[in-house]
């Protein structure tokens, strides 16, 4: 007898499995979009340092690139709040917020920072991470095999990266202080002087203070949940 009909199958499970198809493809486009962004940060980076132009040098060769791809890690948050990827919203968002205050809380409203020293450190960490990152998740969205090494150093390189990337982050901050200070003084920068009529008021400066602050109890947070997921995914490929 000829084997009986295959299940067809219903509207909704169509309909769902081509929702799940689009983001899987708009999430491997993300991701490899900006693993090339990044790595051409990277390759900014070094390039300057090398050609001995100097830390003030690095800013003004990388914003143009840099500005964009750190500004669209905000889409990671909204991805975690869709569920389209199963990271916590509110770790995502801690890492995204630190990374954006840096971004334009600091490098862009204080230019005086932007010579900094610790500006070299802080892309030579966020962009050597970066791009190993966004290709681990490209790997796994393509239902690829993960190479052994990329899947080591997506969760080892942080051991060094993290705490180079915070204490750059803490320097520039700190240093951009006095200048955000001196702006809120003498033009109101981004603050809101009260009274007026929605009867609000922001200052920048504290809010920017309050900011560098949280890192105190904020990096030790991060990096412990870091280890853990370390210890987590490791130990999984050496049971398997």
């Amino acid at each position: 007898s000829p084997p009986p009909p295959l299940p067809i199958p219903s509207p909704p499970f169509i309909a769902a499995r081509g929702a799940m198809g689009m983001a899987v493809a708009y999430l491997t486009l993300y991701n490899s979009v900006l693993c090339v962004g990044w790595t051409y940060v990277l390759y900014l980076t070094i390039e300057t340092v090398l050609s001995g132009a100097g830390p003030s040098a690095v800013y003004p060769r990388t914003v143009d690139v840099l500005q964009p791809v750190q500004t669209a890690a905000i889409m990671e948050v909204l991805h975690c709040m869709v569920g389209i990827v199963r990271s916590g919203v509110v770790t995502t968002a801690v890492q995204v917020a630190s990374r954006l205050g840096i971004l334009w809380g600091v490098l862009y409203t204080t230019p005086e920072v932007q010579g900094n020293p610790a500006i070299v450190s802080l892309l030579a960490a966020w962009a050597l991470t970066e791009p190993i990152r966004y290709s681990f998740y490209t790997f796994q969205l393509l239902k690829l095999p993960v190479p052994a090494p990329l899947l080591w150093i997506r969760y080892s390189l942080f051991i060094i990266a993290y705490p180079v990337g915070i204490t750059s982050e803490v320097v520039l901050a700190v240093s951009a202080l006095p200048h955000i200070r001196a702006a809120v003084a003498a033009t109101g920068m981004l603050s809101v002087s009260l009274p007026n009529a929605w009867n609000f008021g922001f200052d920048f400066y504290w809010a920017a203070v309050v900011a560098t602050m949280l890192y105190v109890p904020g990096a030790p947070f991060l990096y412990t949940h870091m280890l853990k997921q370390r210890k987590s995914k490791l130990s999984k490929v050496k049971t398997a």
